[in-house]
């Protein structure tokens, strides 16, 4: 639903038929994941959650 309008995603995942979705208005937030890597195995130190609501 990243940027789009909730009840037209939900519509047409229940559906199943494509329609054009709207652009949502208000509220803007971001979200995601900083990941600390290791270079010499590649696997993750450490992960931090990142939540935000943006100034409108």
């Amino acid at each position: 639903m990243i940027g789009r309008k909730i009840d037209e995603v939900l519509q047409m995942f229940l559906t199943q038929m494509p329609s054009r979705l709207e652009v949502a208005d208000g509220d803007p937030r971001i979200s995601g994941a900083i990941f600390d890597i290791d270079p010499r195995t590649g696997r993750a130190l450490s992960i931090r959650r990142v939540h935000e609501r943006l100034e409108a």
